[in-house]
C-alpha cells in the first residue's frame, strides 16, 4: 500500500498573518527559506515584513499573476513552476 501523503494547507491569497500561522515565527524578519508548495495559493501580498526572505518557493499553486514580492531586496530563488502565470 502507498504511503499517505497528508493535505497541505489551502490559501486563497498568501499573506503575513498566513505565514505566521504557518511557520509559528512571529518575528518575519528571521525568515529567510519559505516553502508553499502545493498550497492553492491564488495571490501573493504584502510581503514586506519578511526583509531576510532569500528563497521562496511557491510551485504547484494557482497563482496567475506575480505581484507583492517588490519589497524584499534579498529574494534570490523563486520557484513558480505549475501555477497559471500567462
Amino acid at each position: 500500500m502507498p504511503p499517505e501523503i497528508p493535505l497541505r494547507s489551502q490559501f486563497d491569497y498568501i499573506s503575513e498573518h498566513n505565514i505566521v500561522n504557518l511557520s509559528r515565527q512571529r518575528d518575519l524578519t528571521k525568515i529567510v527559506y519559505l516553502n508553499l508548495f502545493n498550497n492553492k495559493i491564488k495571490r501573493i501580498t504584502n510581503l514586506e515584513g519578511l526583509p531576510n526572505l532569500s528563497t521562496l518557493i511557491l510551485s504547484f499553486n494557482e497563482i496567475e499573476e506575480i505581484e507583492g514580492l517588490n519589497n524584499n531586496p534579498l529574494l534570490k530563488k523563486l520557484e513558480l513552476n505549475h501555477n497559471f502565470i500567462r
